[in-house]
């Protein structure tokens, strides 16, 4: 029995990590109901590691970072698929249905629900205008501006040396990529389908590793990208950013000193971490624009 259970559990994490764990697939919201965490236990472990004004403007970005990726991928599986089924967009077009579906109907407070459809949304209707290029621009882009504003209206500031890491981060993550596709873009073009096998073969052994989170992230984050140069390969290109915007949350708590939920959950079991994981990454929107709801009302409490 407790080998049938630690299986299943592998099964699961594979499911969850290995196409990226932020992104939305249409199974994803069943998925969460027969393997996850209900949103309250989501959004109590969720709340006690975002908190401050800058942790919390940084993930609003990697949320934007996410969803677009989430949905130019989508868009790029549609056309891989038999033309009668591309029109029909059946991996985005399902997907928004899904997520905009499961988000509506959560426990989140109206303001955060409404908040949470409109940035999925948004990200579904104007992803085909993230190119390559722009985005590539548009990610670190965002970090900086979001980083700046926060550091300039918080009450309390990261110190100096941490912003200035920040900002050395983001300028030297789009200098490195964009000078790596400037001088080995399209090198290997012509193998583009069986280094996307290898890729995604490279992800499943990692997603099936024990505490698979921060391998995937930074090994998924780096592969996808150094890979989709090297083939101009939009799909991996578009994946590599489930990889990312969780590596940019990850120097978000790194900036801040504010405790990631799953590294706070290390001392527990595989299947918790796994359920809680779960429905961090299906109720992530409503669980961010919640968590910013209730840090507003905490503020405006503390100035009157």
């Amino acid at each position: 029995m407790t080998s049938q259970i630690a299986l299943s559990t592998r099964l699961w994490q594979w499911l969850l990590f290995s196409p990226g764990p932020f992104y939305f697939y249409p199974w994803k919201s069943l998925a969460n109901h027969v393997a996850g965490d209900s949103y309250a236990v989501g959004y109590r472990h969720f709340a006690a590691g975002h908190y401050g004004r800058i942790n919390l403007a940084l993930h609003c970005v990697a949320l934007f970072i996410q969803t677009f990726g989430n949905f130019g991928l989508l868009r790029h599986l549609d056309v891989l698929l038999p033309v009668s089924f591309a029109k029909l967009g059946i991996f985005s077009s399902g997907s928004v249905a899904a997520w905009l579906a499961c988000l509506c109907w959560s426990p989140a407070p109206l303001l955060a629900r409404l908040a949470s459809c409109a940035s999925v949304a948004f990200a579904f209707r104007f992803s085909p205008l993230a190119t390559v290029e722009r985005f590539e621009a548009a990610a670190p882009g965002a970090m900086v501006l979001a980083l700046t504003w926060a550091q300039a209206t918080a009450r309390r500031r990261i110190h100096r040396k941490a912003y200035e890491r920040g900002l050395l981060l983001m300028a030297g993550w789009y200098a490195a990529w964009a000078l790596l596709r400037r001088l080995c873009g399209k090198k290997l073009q012509d193998q583009k389908l069986q280094i996307r096998c290898a890729v995604l073969g490279f992800l499943s052994f990692l997603a099936l590793r024990k505490n698979p989170l921060k391998p995937v992230v930074v090994l998924g984050s780096l592969v996808c990208r150094l890979a989709s140069t090297l083939t101009d390969d939009p799909v991996l290109y578009y994946l590599s950013y489930a990889f990312t915007g969780s590596l940019f949350q990850g120097i978000a708590h790194g900036l801040t000193a504010e405790e990631a939920t799953l590294e706070a959950l290390e001392r527990q079991s595989e299947a918790a971490k796994l359920r809680y994981e779960w429905s961090h990454v299906t109720f992530f929107p409503a669980l961010l624009f919640h968590t910013v709801q209730a840090a507003t009302a905490r503020n405006f409490k503390v100035r009157a």
